[in-house]
């Protein structure tokens, strides 16, 4: 009598000769490993977490203390603890590169198969081997080119963060860029629009019903036509984050972190003829208009004739 690979016979076997044929009694088991014994194949900092699973098959978790992170596996093979990958308590990861990029923030999203998070017994933020993280876009902003790449994926890996290429193309190694959203300025009908950004000019991008305007980007209407003007004159059209579609007198500071509503607007700027400083312009949408010159007066009050 004899039992399947990963158990043992439980109670007493018997093989007996019943009318001329051999009769089989007795029952089997799955292997136990004793749950303390595998402290003897961890390393010195570890701590033995196997728990009251302990059979055949079974693997020993354990963790590490003084923040470190735990690496290999105990598995219980027949009764006996067997290391499947050595054990070890190395440095955990700490920092996942490209996180702290302006316009990029991070996601925990798991562990890889095989490792299970557990505290590292340190203030400071630490990350077990397997750790895995996403790198992606922090709203507002957005990839430069979502088609290649949309975020940067690392696992926790001998006490760094290693990239994970991932994708249709696994063999792409783009790293990940943000870029501000374009704001949306619709096309004037009788002018057009002249934009720079940092005191240069842009170009404007299209779609078919309004131009796309570089976030930061100033733009301010030019009539075609000779003897026409912007009125009312001066005004700016600014591209800037607000706080949503409807406002019209505030914006973000830019060059920092944005609150995820954050939307990109344009918003009307009038700068004061006497002091520079521009307040916002809630009035009538501008239009180009004819110039008109009044004549001087002669000396007696009368109106000049041309």
């Amino acid at each position: 009598f004899t039992c399947p690979y990963g158990t043992v016979p439980e109670g007493p076997t018997v093989v007996a000769c019943h009318a001329g044929g051999l009769v089989y009694s007795g029952k089997c088991r799955a292997a136990e490993c004793d749950r303390y014994a595998a402290s003897e194949l961890l390393p010195a900092d570890a701590i033995n977490d196997c728990g009251a699973e302990t059979s055949h098959g079974d693997a020993c978790d354990f963790n590490c203390n003084y923040g470190l992170s735990h690496v290999g596996r105990l598995v219980c093979d027949m009764g006996a603890w067997v290391e499947e990958e050595a054990t070890r308590c190395i440095p955990a990861c700490e920092v996942v590169p490209g996180a702290s990029n302006f316009g990029k923030a991070e996601k925990f999203i798991g562990y890889a198969e095989g490792f299970r998070a557990s505290s590292t017994g340190a203030r400071r933020l630490k990350y077990n081997e397997g750790a895995m993280y996403r790198v992606y876009c922090q709203q507002p902003r957005v990839p430069s080119n979502v088609d290649v790449i949309s975020a940067e994926e690392y696992i926790c890996t001998n006490s760094s963060f290693v990239r994970m290429l991932t994708g249709n193309d696994a063999s792409n190694s783009a790293d990940l860029s943000c870029v501000d959203v374009p704001c949306e300025l619709r096309q004037h009908p009788q002018g057009r629009y002249i934009c720079s950004l940092n005191g240069r000019s842009v170009n404007l991008g299209e779609t078919e019903s309004a131009l796309l305007v570089p976030m930061g980007s100033v733009c301010r209407l030019q009539c075609p036509i000779v003897g026409e003007d912007p009125a009312p004159g001066g005004l700016e059209y600014h591209c800037v984050y607000t706080r949503d579609a409807s406002t019209t007198d505030f914006e973000y500071p830019g060059g920092g972190d944005l609150p995820v509503m954050a939307v990109a607007k344009i918003l009307r700027k009038l700068p004061d003829p006497e002091t520079g400083v521009a307040s916002f312009y809630d009035g009538a949408e501008q239009i180009c208009q004819t110039i008109t010159c009044n004549l001087p007066s002669t000396l007696g009050g009368a109106p000049a004739a041309m």
